[in-house]
């Protein structure tokens, strides 16, 4: 065995016992105590492995692991897909519309095509008295102090409102 391959295979070994220490929820010193007790170290000079390197496989094991997440979503996408396309295609030869429109809406969600929904938040608060008493001009004068707008709820935010919901000037 050539020196190439043999490195190969030490590396791979090594890190198949990381992964299946890492996935039992081990920190790397953990991992660099648990293979040295268990007399799996560097065979060019029989010491243990070092953080640096069992960090390195961790690092490495994460990529291909999600390497591999993603090329799993991926193929599942695509086997949904294609069952959307073969359903699509009997909907069509069966002159079914309904079934039809909610297969084109499906394979949008899939493939996340569909166009922006547009989402309306409202909020509601209790008054804690803290501005009670306070004239409009300096309740909006405190406001703008905290960095927060002077826009009345129901303004169109196209100038400043005041809290009688009337357009001030200026």
């Amino acid at each position: 065995m050539g020196l190439n391959s043999s490195r190969t295979l030490i590396v791979a070994e090594r890190r198949a016992e990381v992964a299946r220490l890492r996935l039992r929820g081990r920190t790397v010193r953990e991992i660099v105590g648990e293979l040295g007790q268990r007399n799996l170290v560097n065979p060019a000079d029989g010491t243990p492995w070092s953080l640096g390197t069992v960090a390195a496989d961790i690092k490495a094991l994460e990529r291909q692991w999600q390497e591999e997440a993603a090329q799993d979503i991926a193929a599942h996408k695509a086997r949904q897909l294609a069952r959307l396309e073969e359903h699509y295609r009997e909907a069509w030869q069966a002159a079914d519309l309904r079934e039809v429109r909610e297969n084109v809406k499906l394979a949008m969600a899939l493939l996340g095509t569909e166009a922006p929904k547009r989402q309306e938040v409202r909020a509601t608060f209790a008054a804690t008295g803290e501005f009670d008493g306070m004239s409009d001009d300096d309740l909006r004068q405190e406001l703008e102090t905290l960095g927060r707008p002077t826009v009345a709820p129901g303004g169109d935010g196209a100038g400043a409102t005041d809290f009688a919901g009337e357009d001030s000037e200026g």
